[in-house]
């Protein structure tokens, strides 16, 4: 090969390395001497998750730059692994350390917060400084730490749920055991049978217990008439005027027995008894001795019955009136007891007959009620056995399995689907040779770190090649009898990818469709996927060698990129140097896209 062959490359190669040290090193400097001047501080913030932020990323506050992200590492904390977010801060912003509550919490102090911009995708960190407490300082810690914001947020919420499925699972079997009963009973003929006792047995109850509301009503309502008519009053007197005269005889007796008189009337009939005594004998004697000698006698006899006489009537003339009015007395509380007994046993029969109704609607309620329960617990029996529609359906294993499976699934699918990254790529290259240019439009789907399907669409300046062979026989003999005829046919559309890549430390491998292809690919990634070499090997149905492409590939800023490279290295006549650049950015509104498309129906 001669030297004028490989010089126009050469020479290309290393203006572009040039170009983009030096493109490098002016971003650099611009980059980090904004917030790094004298002056600024560097305070750390602790996070779960740091996907999406990258070292020198812009950190704001209300919109406005205020800082960069100086470093992010791994460290070891009391609550786990934690990533360590160091923040250099311009020194003409303060932000404060806050206070703490009763309850141990920071009130008041700097926030930072991890946000998602637009519809870019990308993460970036935003900053509040606070009002309270005193002024962080370099090597101070942000109090306040948002890991997740916005969708990423909702998602998270999602799947934290999944620790209420245990708890769920808990209530289904309670209410499984709870509702085992029910189920039958409301199902069937049966069901609606003993549903119609039980209406009619609490209409029941509570006609009962209305009608003893009116008998108790109707029992207070008597009571307040004897009361208002002076029943009661009545009743209350006469027992009343009842013990004064008792009262009144007992002084009355107390006052005889203390003047003597009975005791004196006593003593006389006792005197008199014996002198009767004494006549009886002297008349024996008088009848067996005669009655002659014993006129004398007679005499004393017929004089002693006058004095007793005389005795007995004077006692009556001294305690006429006290005799007569101790009579009257006994007569009238006899009477008053009569009438009072005869004017309240009516209203006393009255009052018993009500409380007995009472009591007998009451045992009645009571019996209703009993068969009532009794119903109620047949209906459990029943739904406990499974019996009925609704019985069989709560007692149904099988459903509460599907439903675990579904839980299940949709866990897992919201899972990966949440982790799942979506990185959109636009790249342009010019070619020497076609003095042309090439455009690409790449969309990553990454559901994991170590492998992503990479979809692409390709706008390129060479076209479509087709191949056609034409055999034609003839019979003319100035032609062969056989001509063999190879038609190529070019023509200008879209090609197409889709790759499946997957990566081993630093070492990616791609396989696929490329460019309307089969192909393999292999990427060598370096310094955090900033510097790439990639490698295409594909169009192997071409009638030379396959198409070999490779490029080296540098991130100057995020989001931003530059390449250079050769095309089809292995075929002389088509090989073709290029210069390239491009845009890529992160855009999980992607996800939502595909997740509400309808689907597709042949």
């Amino acid at each position: 090969m001669r030297l004028s062959a490989v010089r126009a490359p050469l020479l290309v190669g290393l203006l572009v390395i040039g170009s983009i040290v030096g493109l490098l090193y002016m971003v650099s400097k611009v980059k980090t001497s904004v917030f790094t001047g004298a002056g600024s501080y560097a305070v750390h913030a602790l996070f779960e998750d740091v996907t999406g932020l990258v070292e020198a990323s812009t950190v704001t506050m209300v919109g406005t730059p205020v800082g960069v992200i100086e470093s992010i590492r791994r460290v070891q904390t009391d609550y786990g692994m934690r990533a360590k977010v160091t923040i250099r801060v311009a020194g003409d912003v303060t932000l404060f350390g806050g206070t703490k509550d009763e309850s141990g919490r920071v009130r008041g102090g700097a926030t930072v917060v991890r946000k998602q911009s637009s519809i870019l995708g990308d993460f970036y960190l935003a900053l509040s400084p606070g009002a309270f407490g005193t002024p962080l300082a370099d090597g101070d810690y942000i109090p306040m730490v948002v890991g997740t914001s916005g969708v990423e947020a909702v998602f998270e919420q999602m799947e934290q749920m999944s620790q209420l499925y245990p708890r769920v699972e808990k209530i289904l079997a309670n209410v499984e055991s709870i509702s085992d009963g029910l189920a039958a009973a409301l199902g069937g003929p049966e069901g609606k049978q003993n549903l119609t006792e039980i209406v009619s047995n609490l209409k029941s109850i509570s006609h009962e217990t209305r009608s003893i509301a009116h008998q108790a009503q109707g029992v207070s309502e008597e009571l307040g008439r004897l009361v208002q008519e002076g029943t009661i009053s009545r009743i209350a007197d006469n027992v009343e005027g009842t013990s004064e005269d008792a009262r009144e005889i007992a002084r009355k007796l107390e006052q005889i027995v203390s003047a003597g008189d009975v005791q004196t009337l006593v003593a006389n009939l006792s005197a008199t008894s014996e002198k009767l005594a004494a006549v009886g004998t002297q008349l024996t004697e008088l009848v067996d001795k005669g009655v002659t000698p014993r006129l004398t006698q007679l005499d004393r006899i017929f004089r002693n019955f006058e004095r007793v006489s005389l005795t007995v009537a004077d006692f009556a003339d001294r305690n006429s009136s006290i005799l007569d009015q101790t009579l009257t007395n006994f007569r009238d509380v006899s009477e008053q007891a009569v009438a009072l007994f005869q004017r309240s046993r009516g209203d006393v029969d009255e009052a018993m007959g009500t409380v007995k109704g009472t009591l007998l609607s009451a045992q009645l309620s009571l019996q209703k009620l009993d068969e009532s329960l009794d119903n109620v617990r047949q209906i459990t029996a029943d739904l406990r056995e499974g019996k009925g529609s609704i019985g069989r359906l709560l007692t149904d294993d099988r459903l509460v399995e599907e439903i675990e499976e579904v839980i299940s699934d949709t866990k897992g699918f919201v899972k990966s689907y949440t982790l799942m990254q979506t990185e959109v790529q636009l790249a342009s290259s010019y070619h020497w040779h076609q003095e042309s240019m090439k455009n690409v439009l790449s969309i990553k789907f990454k559901p994991k770190e170590d492998k992503y399907y990479l979809f692409q669409v390709v706008d390129d300046p060479r076209g479509y090649t087709t191949d056609r062979f034409v055999v034609t026989q003839t019979n003319d003999p100035d032609k062969p009898p056989v001509l063999k005829e190879q038609e190529e046919t070019t023509t200008h559309s879209l090609k197409f990818s889709f790759q499946f890549a997957k990566r081993f430390y630093f070492l990616a491998g791609r396989f696929g469709i490329m460019e309307n292809t089969g192909g393999i690919g292999l990427d060598f990634n370096f310094f955090q996927d900033r510097l790439q070499f990639q490698f295409d090997l594909f169009d192997f149905t071409m009638s030379t060698n396959p198409r070999l492409r490779s490029q080296v590939e540098w991130e100057v800023f995020r989001h931003f990129f530059v390449a250079g490279g050769a095309d089809d290295l292995l075929n002389r006549s088509y090989r073709d140097y290029f210069l390239a650049a491009g845009i890529r950015f992160t855009d999980d509104d992607l996800k939502a896209l595909l997740l509400a498309a309808p689907p597709i129906n042949p």
